[in-house]
């Protein structure tokens, strides 16, 4: 009897971490856009990512690799972000108004085949992070619905995914956060094998709300970066987030906000900082290092109008602010 439990202990131990694993293990591939065939070096280049396609319009590829740097991570033409975990990341028009492309109806959602089919009948939990950036020239606004679709076909430019109300997942909330990454997180139970899955907002104009930041007409946009996303029968897997940095925000202050000429950075210790500023679409205004003072004064009166990222760095740690000049 001991023996055969010794055996059953044994297989068990075997089996378990391999069962583990498969519970583990993302359905999407290249879910955070770390993998390319080409650097991108322009707008619209989904298919260097070597997997991702079309499904709608003409989405765009960010990495670190960019030669150019104008579509490279963390600063690009349309902003300034970090990756969620790796040093890549999409971009799309999650939802278009006035008289920008098609009234109401312009999408850049992306898509991929997934790494084997779902089966019918069982859970699955689907995640992806999402953070919004502002700029002057197109985006200048932020919406809700962004989701996951699941189908059993593969969609395409010719054959876009359609808009018709429904997603597996997706946010009622409008995401306007511009520094961090949101996640958007949900399951669903398996009523096909599906196959290919679609990221974007996939709601009409009645189900979509639009928040406008700056009142451009031309700007009349949200456009989202996208990143990790994961789809899995392990629940915990989907929705983990990686450590976030020990860091107290209130620890600086930056006002006013909006500025117009000036504004102050204060902070409650005298840790030296590293201070750098940069405009909506990733270049650098102004840069400081060795910064001791409590309360440190900021002339903005020549930076260009717009949002502005301020960026400060400690030895330990990195904080980010948004901050708008009208």
């Amino acid at each position: 009897m001991k023996r055969l439990i010794r055996i059953f202990g044994l297989v068990f131990g075997l089996i378990f971490p391999i069962l583990y694993a498969y519970g583990q293990e993302n359905l999407v591939p290249n879910g955070s856009f770390e993998n390319y065939v080409n650097c991108p070096n322009g707008t619209a280049q989904l298919s260097y990512t070597g997997n991702w396609v079309f499904v709608g319009a003409s989405t765009d590829y960010y990495n670190a690799c960019s030669p150019q740097g104008n579509m490279s991570v963390p600063s690009n033409i349309y902003g300034y972000q970090d990756g969620y975990d790796s040093s890549g990341y999409i971009g799309m028009i999650a939802y278009a108004v006035g008289d920008f492309q098609q009234e109401n109806t312009y999408r850049e959602p992306a898509g991929t085949y997934l790494t084997q089919a779902l089966t019918i009948g069982e859970k699955y939990y689907l995640s992806f992070k999402a953070a919004l950036t502002i700029n002057t020239f197109e985006s200048g606004g932020a919406c809700n619905k962004l989701g996951a679709k699941l189908s059993t076909v593969g969609y395409s430019n010719s054959n876009p995914t359609p808009i018709n109300n429904f997603a597996h997942v997706y946010t009622d909330s409008v995401i306007t956060d511009t520094v961090n990454w949101a996640m958007i997180s949900g399951s669903f139970i398996a009523d096909s094998a599906y196959t290919f899955i679609s990221i974007g907002n996939f709601f009409d104009s009645l189900n979509v709300q639009y928040v406008d930041f700056n009142g451009l007409w031309y700007t009349e946009s949200a456009y989202y970066y996208i990143d990790d996303i994961r789809l899995s029968t392990d629940s915990n897997f989907v929705v983990s987030t990686k450590q976030s940095i020990n860091f107290n925000s209130a620890q600086f202050s930056i006002y006013p906000n909006p500025v117009a000429n000036y504004f102050y950075v204060n902070q409650t210790f005298a840790e030296p900082y590293e201070l750098t500023i940069y405009n909506s679409i990733g270049q650098k205004l102004y840069e400081e290092k060795g910064i001791t003072t409590c309360n440190k004064t900021i002339n903005a009166t020549s930076f260009t109008k717009g949002f502005l990222l301020v960026d400060i760095k400690t030895q330990s740690n990195t904080f980010q602010q948004k901050i708008l000049k009208p």
